[in-house]
């Protein structure tokens, strides 16, 4: 579309759009930022230009703030600028939660979530009997994994699981 309309595949404003575009594409995926190699792979690509283009841009880019770079795990890691600060902003507010005193832990934890598993007729997993575990233990935990379905509750030997 660009090149209709005039702009040469080398134009700067075309590769930095598509530096962008690409990024913002990686997070649809859930991806806040990308390895930078693979970014001058996808780019390159994309817009059939050499890297060193593309580095050229992504210094520019990086100039004006319009993404961060990042060196981890021995790796470039590019970000939107936006998506880097709101990660920032979370991982800062994390750390702070967690250096916070822990004051609604529950004493005689195991006995007490006996109680509550058969006051609500349910059965829990061990792996969420360790989550559970670890949301009294720490004032932050990040909890991944699908969801599950319930099971029919309506037979009492049928286990209804969380």
């Amino acid at each position: 579309m660009a090149m209709d309309l005039g702009i040469s595949k080398e134009n700067p404003k075309r590769i930095e759009s598509a530096i962008k575009y690409s990024l913002i594409l990686a997070s649809h995926n859930g991806n806040s930022c990308v390895i930078y190699e693979n970014l001058i792979k996808f780019v390159s690509d994309l817009l059939g230009i050499d890297a060193s283009q593309i580095e050229e841009e992504i210094i520019n880019l990086k100039v004006a703030e319009d993404i961060y770079l990042e060196e981890r795990e021995e790796k470039k890691w590019v970000y939107l600028n936006n998506f880097y600060i709101a990660e920032k902003n979370i991982a800062d507010k994390l750390i702070a939660l967690n250096e916070t005193k822990n004051i609604k832990k529950i004493k005689n934890f195991k006995s007490e979530l006996q109680k509550a598993e058969e006051k609500q007729d349910i059965i829990l997993s061990e792996e969420q009997r360790e989550a559970i575990s670890a949301v009294n233990d720490n004032n932050v935990c990040i909890i991944t994994g699908g969801p599950r379905n319930w099971k029919d509750n309506n037979n009492k030997n049928n286990n209804r699981y969380l």
